[in-house]
Formats: structure tokens, sequence, C-alpha cells
């Protein structure tokens, strides 16, 4: 009976890892998108502050 219950807790465990490195791999991927997203707008800004660079020579 002890064996059975361990079984049960061992697929239980194992349905939570996945569950957890499904969440895991789509939090990556938002931060993947959140760190492109901030480097365009660095991008942008710098573009910005060069051009009034510029414009005040």
């Amino acid at each position: 009976m002890k064996k059975n219950n361990n079984d049960e807790q061992i697929q239980m465990l194992k349905n939570k890892l996945k569950k957890t490195e499904k969440l895991l791999k789509i939090e990556k991927e938002k931060n993947k998108q959140w760190r492109v997203l901030i480097s365009e707008i660095t991008e942008e800004i710098n573009d910005h502050i060069k051009a009034d660079e510029d414009s005040n020579d």
C-alpha cells in the first residue's frame, strides 16, 4: 500500500514539474520580448539624444 502511495506522490510531483517547466518557458519568452522592447526603446531614445546634440552644433 505504501508503495502505491509513493507512486501517486511521484506522479503528482512529475505533473507539477511539467506545469512548472511550461510556465517557466512562457516566462522566459515574456522576458525575451521585454528585453527586445527595452532595447528598441533605448535605441530610439539614443537616436533622439543624438539628433538633439547634432541640432545644437
